[in-house]
């Protein structure tokens, strides 16, 4: 019975999928990088193929102003980093409108923090609901953390969550932060997928694919490389190379996705 209404289930998002990607404009070759490295300002232009980003580090404000003024068609974000758990009233919390808010605390740390009531993640989480930004909390290895992120997650139902899943390896429990994006306001990225280093396996990568694509579907994934400005390359020559990914859910992952949650 659980077997034919999870195949029911994965139709239905299949086919969602499907109608979603064929209302929406989509340019085959490029793609929207939610995760771009930035230690120190990059001068140089965007790659041709790559319609917006979001920048991370301490530079990233720099790159991002710079590569707005030379690729002005393209939407430009930032991410800023947060280590209290503090709303925008705050000075601790980050200045400006970064499109994420990466949460980082030490792994004993966060496990006490998710363990808090509700009243102590309501001014963050109103926050990030009112100014539609994300939360990008720095999961660490492992499953044990995911309980507390889904209990999160549903308590605040009108703030949105991006996870990381893959950024340890695939020996690391991913699956489990992976199904977090079961719930409506999570979403994950592949960020740590195309590091070669982490994941020298292409069938590995093909089976964390098929995964997503099973349990929560493309709808919800969202295409990120970890890399710096110049070594943005043609990502949809390596997500073409999954066999598990077809060209609409393709289409979802590296822009139309991106476009409907950053503009």
């Amino acid at each position: 019975m659980k077997r034919d209404l999870n195949r029911g289930k994965r139709a239905l998002q299949r086919a969602k999928e499907f109608s979603f990607a064929a209302r929406r404009p989509y340019a085959s070759g490029m793609h929207f990088d939610v995760h771009v490295q930035s230690a120190t300002t990059c001068n140089a232009p965007p790659p041709s193929h790559l319609s917006g980003a979001v920048f991370f580090g301490a530079a990233c404000v720099e790159t991002q102003r710079h590569t707005a003024a030379v690729a002005p068609t393209g939407k430009w974000h930032v991410a800023a980093t947060l280590s209290a758990l503090v709303g925008g009233s705050d000075a601790r919390y980050p200045a400006g409108t970064p499109a994420i808010v990466e949460l980082d605390f030490p792994e004993d740390e966060l496990m006490a923090k998710l363990k808090l009531p509700r009243a102590e993640w309501w001014p963050l989480a109103e926050t990030l609901r009112t100014q539609r930004q994300f939360l990008n909390i720095r999961l660490p290895t492992g499953s044990r953390v995911a309980a507390g992120v889904a209990r999160l997650a549903s308590e605040f139902a009108a703030a949105r969550f991006l996870i990381d899943p893959f950024r340890h390896g695939p020996t690391s429990a991913w699956q489990a932060q992976a199904r977090l994006a079961e719930r409506e306001n999570v979403w994950l990225s592949t960020l740590g997928l195309r590091d070669a280093a982490l994941w020298p396996r292409a069938e590995d990568v093909a089976d964390a694919f098929y995964f997503m694509m099973g349990e929560v579907g493309a709808s919800k994934v969202l295409y990120a490389s970890g890399r710096t400005l110049p070594e943005c390359s043609d990502a949809e020559s390596w997500l073409s190379a999954v066999p598990c990914v077809d060209a609409a859910q393709r289409a979802l992952i590296l822009t139309l996705n991106a476009q409907e949650l950053f503009g």
